[in-house]
């Protein structure tokens, strides 16, 4: 065989594996014995680096029959001394493979028949071997053929008509390309065009990460089989002792028999990249041993009452819980789609998945993993595949080799290689992908070792034939903003919001990067309060997809036209007494009118803001009937906006006499402003920064029974300005805490380490300081002892604040606060 050069390959020029050439010549022996004779079943077993046996790799048919492989680097010639090399591996092979029926000997060369006088050549050597090996194995009684693989055979076979081969030959014998430095610098490069939507220093781990790990096939995923068989094992042990302590032999040998089928299935070697993982048949195992565990336990109820049996009934239960646990990992999305081989991950604008992939290859690349990352936005409208063999350097290269090299690459490195495609909707990516993605797939499928992961923004999925590939939702910080914020907000040195939940606009990863990108620019160490406040991190953010969508969409720079939208479309919805939103065709009308598009969608301004998340499309019904509008995707600024609509039409003559009235009466109704929830709050801010009173002097006496009223006061404390707490601040958190059973320092705790808020720790000092101890203890140590430390709550937030930021970007007050 010649390679892309036009020359014959040299075994002398392998890449290396595990460090050497000699381990990258058995590596590919093993790759090209897979590939041979894959019977149905039939199974393949690699040896193991240090544990071959006189073997790397074996098959095994149905029948017992086994074939083995020894590859031998013998680059230098074959002599007397690689003659009791082989036979050496022989014997151990013959030991221990009792069914081996054909030793196959992998050689780098060809064997010369240089014989000369009475020295033998090379190929008498071999054969006179081969005779005597064969002929002894068939006096011990077994039958025994031996088999060469010289260097022209391995060349017939890397030479074949097929990428699984040609591809190999690309992998092993090209010390440039497919190499770990060159999967390196392909990536950096086109991490560097992801520019700010991928900054590692701001990484916080996210479940979804498992779900690539998982199509990824990662060895260290593999294992945990192991580690549950090990639980359920040990469990098992401790069930089945004391079953036989209350003379249930029979049933403990009855649990045992059942989990037995589970625990060898877990503990098998774990499945090839290319195998598929026997998800369904540990989730049946699972239930037959619960079952019988389930018998076991009923069993025990039958002993006698006066009979001491709640130790066996614990071991019992413990049981249940190490295989219940097994059930409830394989229903989780990461096993899942263990055998999938392709994962659509969509989302809105912003919510992080361009970083996803982009850290998911950078920890596939730090483990030695072939890893190929591309953007669509990088690509034009035609074949993809040609252009991304030349984004890779490889235009001499068939899509077919580059295939086959990436199923070597994966092959050797123990997992799957994956080609990532980010952003399918980005520019020319409806008309590149629409006609080309199922081919597209389809052809990475041929390969076993090779998966694809994809993103794509929600709002374009109808655009894409998706329907037979396995799709996952990315959530941002979704169900775990506190968390991810806090690693987020801590590693920047930035002073958390101090509310027991922070704001869903946190559990978008663009819109907490915008906001510290702000507060970095301000040299700021806290996101600022109120609504002057709230308003300047939302001007920040607007002014930022602005410049986005001014840029797609070429519009000159100096009409300002997307943000003079944004402001109209916001100041059109807080004018909206009901839904704070606009109709479908009320927005676009709105939006057509400051800017054109002509009817296509590439110019619209309606378009471009659902494409990067600002605006959402949703649906409300009224009367009974749906309707679809659009709304401000921050929900929290526009209820600020509506509030302040609603609070500049307050008779400042009769503030309590004008909330008693329409409009604003109709949001506090006992039954239903939980409706109008946001809004109330944005209230709860915004009537003290603006009147100097609370929320709980413009309602009826009963407000405070509202859960609604009572939670839009608490979260107020967080937001609003520190100048807007005043004696009346403190005496309705006493007031809501008296009629609630909480202690008032829980609430007050948010603030306390806010420099300018009167409530912060010096006035908590000033107020405990003169008391006597046993008037401290009723209050501040008793609440501090009922505290339940749970998460998000205050004393857990300031105490784990405390303990993870870094004091140095702290400044000094609120350092001293703490």
């Amino acid at each position: 065989m010649e390679d892309k050069l036009g020359q014959k390959l040299d075994f002398s020029r392998i890449r290396t594996h595990r460090g050497t050439q000699m381990g990258g010549f058995e590596e590919l022996c093993c790759q090209l014995a897979a590939l041979e004779d894959p019977a149905e079943g039939s199974s393949f077993i690699r040896k193991g680096s240090g544990a071959d046996q006189g073997l790397e790799c074996y098959r095994s048919y149905s029948d017992g029959y086994e074939v083995g492989w020894q590859a031998k680097y013998f680059i230098n010639g074959f002599e007397r001394g690689q003659v009791s090399d082989l036979n050496d591996s022989l014997e151990r092979a013959l030991v221990a493979h009792p069914q081996l029926r054909k030793f196959v000997v992998c050689l780098p060369i060809d064997l010369r028949d240089n014989r000369s006088g009475k020295k033998k050549s090379e190929t008498q050597r071999f054969e006179t071997w081969r005779e005597i090996s064969v002929a002894a194995a068939a006096t011990a009684g077994r039958e025994l053929s031996i088999e060469l693989w010289s260097a022209s055979s391995i060349e017939e076979r890397l030479g074949r008509d097929n990428p699984m081969y040609s591809g190999r030959a690309c992998y092993w014998f090209d010390a440039i390309r497919f190499s770990s430095t060159w999967f390196r610098e392909k990536f950096d490069i086109v991490r560097s065009n992801l520019g700010e939507r991928y900054s590692p220093e701001s990484h916080v781990d996210l479940p979804i990460q498992q779900q690539l790990h998982s199509i990824s096939r990662a060895p260290e995923m593999l294992l945990a089989p192991h580690d549950w068989a090990a639980k359920v094992m040990y469990n098992l042990d401790g069930a089945a002792t004391s079953l036989k302590r209350e003379g249930l032999q029979q049933v403990a040998d009855q649990v045992r028999e059942a989990c037995a089928p589970l625990l060898q299935s877990l503990t098998a070697p774990p499945a090839l990249p290319e195998e598929l993982v026997a998800i369904e048949s540990w989730t049946a195992l699972c239930a037959t041993a619960l079952a019988a565990i389930v018998e076991a336990l009923d069993e025990l109820a039958k002993k006698e009452l006066e009979k001491d049996i709640h130790v066996t009934r614990k071991d019992l239960f413990d049981l249940y819980s190490a295989v219940h646990r097994i059930s409830r990992e394989l229903e989780s999305g990461a096993w899942k789609i263990i055998n999938k081989h392709e994962l659509l991950i969509s989302g809105p604008a912003g919510i992080g998945k361009s970083h996803l992939l982009a850290d998911f290859g950078e920890r596939q690349l730090e483990r030695k993993r072939p890893f190929v990352l591309v953007l669509t936005n990088s690509l034009t409208e035609g074949d993809p595949w040609q252009q991304i063999r030349g984004l890779l350097d490889l235009s001499l290269v068939t899509t077919d080799e580059l295939l086959g090299a990436l199923d070597a690459a994966a092959e050797a490195a123990g997992c799957r290689a994956v080609i990532a495609v980010d952003a399918l909707n980005e520019r020319h990516g409806i008309a590149l992908w629409e006609t080309r993605l199922q081919g597209f797939v389809a052809l990475v499928r041929k390969f076993p070792r090779v998966t694809l992961a994809l993103t794509v923004r929600s709002t374009y999925i109808h655009f894409f034939p998706l329907e037979n590939l396995t799709r996952t939702e990315h959530p941002g910080f979704s169900g775990q903003s506190n968390a991810a914020a806090k690693a987020y907000l801590d590693r920047r040195g930035i002073a958390r919001p101090s509310s027991p939940h922070l704001a869903r606009e946190f559990e978008n990863p663009l819109f907490l990067r915008t906001c510290c990108t702000y507060l970095d620019a301000e040299k700021l160490k806290q996101l600022p309060k109120g609504l002057d406040g709230l308003s300047t991190i939302f001007d920040f953010y607007l002014s930022a997809v602005a410049r986005k969508v001014e840029h797609d969409l070429r519009l000159v720079h100096q009409s300002n036209i997307p943000r003079r939208a944004l402001n109209a479309f916001l100041q059109a919805c807080s004018e909206q007494s009901d839904t704070g939103a606009l109709t479908v065709e009320s927005t676009f009308e709105l939006l057509e009118g400051i800017h054109p598009s002509g009817g296509l969608a590439e110019k619209s301004l309606f378009s471009a803001f659902l494409s990067e998340g600002v605006l959402t499309q949703d649906v409300e019904w009224h009367e009974r009937s749906p309707q679809e509008i659009i709304r401000f995707t921050f929900e929290r600024f526009s209820d600020h906006l509506r509030a302040k609509h609603l609070l500049d039409q307050v008779d400042r003559s009769d503030i309590q006499g004008s909330f008693r009235k329409e409009p604003l009466a109709g949001y506090f109704s006992l039954y239903e402003s939980w409706k109008f929830a946001g809004l109330v709050e944005a209230l709860a801010v915004q009537i003290p920064e603006q009147f100097g009173i609370e929320l709980f002097d413009v309602l009826p006496a009963n407000a405070l029974r509202n859960d609604t009223h009572g939670e839009a006061f608490r979260t107020s404390l967080a937001w609003r300005a520190p100048q807007a707490f005043t004696e009346r601040t403190a005496e309705w958190v006493k007031k809501l805490c008296d009629s609630t059973g909480e202690s008032p320092y829980g609430l007050l705790l948010l603030v306390s380490t806010e420099p300018s808020n009167p409530y912060n720790a010096d006035w908590l000092h000033d107020e405990l300081w003169p008391l006597a101890m046993p008037q401290r203890d009723a209050t501040w140590s008793v609440f501090l002892a009922e505290d339940d430390l749970s998460d998000g709550g205050a004393v857990e937030s300031l105490i784990d604040w405390a303990w993870h930021v870094d004091s140095d970007e702290v400044d000094k007050e609120r350092r001293r606060l703490a």
